[in-house]
């Protein structure tokens, strides 16, 4: 038991030291996601391209110039065209984790990239049955930042994915009845064969380095 509290003491310690070193940068954005698929489900190639705007949340976190991020996009597709009549795209979010990597160019412009693991669910209807698809691959961003000042940038760039392996959940129009007398609709779940999304989604966003918006915030309160 001692031993545990000791270590869980370490380790805490250990992570607040290192959060406290990091340069962390939060910014929020907007971007256009153009995603490129094609997969054959249920005997049938479909070639689908999705246009898709929406909002971008991302993170950096670096010791120096080397660190890791995780990039959340929350997308709304507008602009759907397919070989395949009757699909429909309500909502797709997008998620990236990995290495990452700064070049600093002079005190107000850098460079930040990184890549890494990506997955992302997608939402939508075909031919009015509805389905989930989960995607996963790897993905990268890679942006230049313009800084206001010391605690305020601006970030112009792009995010690169390249999904190969696609899980479908769709309804079948069929249903199971429980001993409550409820209806619960069979869903047949399926992997994708010869599948592949190519996404280039062009973003602009504003940022902040946390660490020193909050010292300011502190010193603006004493």
């Amino acid at each position: 038991m001692k031993k545990n509290i000791v270590f869980t003491i370490i380790l805490a310690f250990t992570i607040n030291v290192a959060l406290s070193s990091m340069e962390n940068r939060l910014s929020l954005g907007f971007e256009y996601g153009n995603f490129f698929e094609k997969g054959t489900d249920g005997g049938i190639d479909n070639e689908i391209y999705l246009g898709a705007p929406g909002l971008h949340w991302n993170f950096y976190h670096l010791w120096d110039n080397l660190g890791f991020f995780h990039n959340h996009s929350f997308l709304f597709p507008n602009n759907i065209s397919s070989n395949v009549d009757g699909y429909d795209y309500y909502f797709r979010y997008n998620f990236i984790i990995g290495p990452a990597y700064k070049i600093e160019f002079n005190e107000k412009v850098d460079m930040t990239f990184g890549i890494g693991f990506s997955l992302g669910p997608t939402i939508g209807k075909l031919n009015d049955k509805e389905f989930t698809q989960f995607s996963i691959g790897i993905g990268g961003d890679l942006g230049v930042s313009f800084f206001l000042n010391k605690m305020v940038y601006i970030n112009i760039g792009s995010i690169f994915s390249y999904h190969f392996a696609n899980l479908t959940s769709m309804d079948t129009g069929e249903y199971t009845i429980d001993d409550d007398g409820d209806r619960d609709e069979i869903r047949n779940t399926e992997w994708s064969d010869n599948y592949s999304m190519f996404g280039v989604r062009p973003y602009i966003r504003f940022g902040i380095k946390l660490k020193d918006v909050l010292s300011k915030i502190r010193d603006s309160l004493k």
